[in-house]
């Protein structure tokens, strides 16, 4: 099951998760061609970094909701009851 991650206002799916460590050599420089390689792989469109993990995320599209009143639900419940 996919896990969501809230950053400012905005939804991710995390698609992987993987340590800081991963992403450094020996000496310990960041290599960052390797960071592109699986974000491209995963299909990610960011990489967050969160608690000494990368977080490799798809963003969610905002969606705008219209609240919806109680009338309105027992206007539609009625109508397939019938």
């Amino acid at each position: 099951m996919k896990q969501l991650f809230k950053y400012g206002d905005l939804l991710y799916v995390i698609n992987r998760t993987m340590p800081l460590h991963q992403f450094h050599d020996k000496a310990g420089v960041f290599n960052n061609e390797k960071m592109k390689a699986w974000k491209q792989w995963l299909g990610c469109d960011h990489v967050l970094k969160h608690n000494n993990m990368y977080l490799f995320v798809e963003t969610l599209p905002e969606y705008e909701f219209e609240e919806v009143k109680e009338e309105e639900i027992q206007l539609i419940e009625n109508e397939n009851s019938n």
